[in-house]
């Protein structure tokens, strides 16, 4: 339900952000846009975004409401979002032309991710084959050719020999799941 939730927002992130660009550079103020942003957003981000801006007109910084909504939806986007926020309530700027850039490479990044995914998923289903091609093939020998398990299951080696292939086979499959995981980070 939470990486659901995490993949929405992350989905609504360069939207968000667009619209806020179109806000500020149609003359809205920061505080003007984050609460149309809020308003004009569906679940789960909208309602975050609804609450940074009631944060704002109750007199809390703008910072400082940033900083809580990087703390409520921890994802890179929002954090830089909330960055980007703050330092320009600090030091100024076209924030307009910033939204848009992040908004960019939002997209960029997102578009990324999604084409490691597609580039490691002969990966990940050679891994969900060679993980489950010696279970079954163990359970094919033990229902249909019993007399070529027989010295395994009998003999102390073989237990031991089958122990060991179980070991390796857990491994291995651990070692798969990790490279694909840190690729696709």
């Amino acid at each position: 339900m939470r990486r659901r939730r995490l993949k929405q927002v992350e989905e609504q992130v360069p939207e968000v952000l667009a619209l806020m660009s179109r806000a500020v550079h149609a003359g809205e103020t920061m505080e003007q846009a984050v609460a149309l942003a809020g308003e004009d957003t569906p679940a789960p981000l909208g309602p975050e975004l609804k609450m940074c801006a009631k944060q704002i007109s109750l007199g809390v910084s703008v910072s400082r409401a940033m900083e809580s909504l990087g703390r409520r939806v921890r994802i890179p986007d929002v954090s830089v979002l909330s960055t980007v926020l703050s330092v320009h309530r600090h030091s100024g700027g076209n924030l307009a032309a910033t939204l848009e850039h992040l908004s960019g490479v939002v997209r960029d990044r997102a578009s990324h991710r999604r084409h490691l995914r597609s580039a490691t998923a002969a990966g990940r289903l050679s891994a969900k084959f060679i993980g489950i091609t010696g279970p079954l093939l163990f359970l094919f020998l033990y229902f249909f050719k019993r007399e070529h398990l027989a010295p395994l299951l009998e003999l102390p080696l073989g237990n031991a020999l089958l122990v060991a292939a179980a070991i390796l086979e857990i491994i291995g499959l651990l070692w798969l799941v990790q490279m694909l995981r840190s690729q696709n980070q």
